[in-house]
């Protein structure tokens, strides 16, 4: 329990020491920080999706397929290829050792922030793994992530 104290005096006035219930306050607070978390979710769910396009009007809507850099390790060796939605373009199995030569020559003619997909298997040392996303990263093109 919590208590309130008022003091006392030097003339012998005795102290005044309430107590003071902290369970309702406690209460009320959690019943207010979960009504806040519910009406954050509903008027996240309760938004209309809308678009600009007029009825009537027929846009041709392009979907742009990003392209992204698959490296998968295999043993000691990595297999790079490009993907673009399901088209996969081959492009070579390379060394570890050779690999950030390998990204270098890959990323040419790619834009900045291009994703690299790095497959990697559940065993592999975590040294081994740190080599591979420095050769990756090295190209400074490519954002990194780790696939399955």
């Amino acid at each position: 329990m919590a208590g309130v104290s008022t003091g006392g005096d030097a003339k012998g006035k005795r102290n005044v020491n309430q107590e003071v219930n902290m369970v309702p306050f406690i209460d009320l607070l959690l019943v207010t920080i979960s009504f806040l978390l519910v009406t954050a979710v509903w008027t996240s769910l309760a938004r209309v999706p809308a678009s600009t396009a007029m009825p009537g009007h027929k846009t041709e809507q392009k979907t742009v397929e990003p392209r992204a850099l698959h490296v998968r390790i295999e043993g000691k060796t990595a297999a790079l290829s490009w993907q673009k939605g399901q088209k996969i373009d081959d492009l070579a199995k390379v060394p570890l050792a050779e690999l950030e030569r390998e990204i270098k020559k890959a990323a040419v003619g790619s834009e900045p922030g291009t994703a690299a997909v790095v497959h990697v298997p559940n065993a592999m040392p975590m040294g081994e793994l740190t080599d591979v996303l420095d050769a990756v990263h090295g190209g400074k093109v490519f954002a990194v992530a780790l696939g399955s």
